[in-house]
């Protein structure tokens, strides 16, 4: 049997999404993410009965539904520059007998 070589360098992109992935596979996440979605419903349908502005409803409503995943996406980006490892590109050989792989 030939040996096979395979190459591959994971992109930023592929980097962020598993990063998206991975942080939208807890359910806490899930569930902070939901209840930012409820407070921001709820200002807009409470937004003429009030008195004053719920403004410490639509800053958690927001932080929670677009603040973190903008979050994610600046620390994924970050680590992806900051850790050349994560970046490089790695081959892998694959022959009879054994598994070889190179940085």
């Amino acid at each position: 049997m030939d040996k096979i070589i395979l190459t591959t360098k994971l992109s930023v992109d592929d980097y962020i999404k598993v990063n998206y992935l991975l942080f939208y596979r807890k359910w806490a996440v899930k569930i902070m993410t939901g209840f930012g979605f409820f407070l921001l419903i709820l200002i807009v349908f409470l937004f003429g009965t009030l008195e004053q502005f719920p403004w410490l409803q639509l800053t958690f409503g927001l932080f929670l539904t677009i603040g973190l995943p903008i979050s994610v996406y600046f620390s994924a980006k970050k680590n992806y520059k900051s850790n050349k490892r994560i970046s490089e590109t790695v081959n892998y050989e694959f022959d009879k007998e054994n598994i070889t792989t190179y940085w």
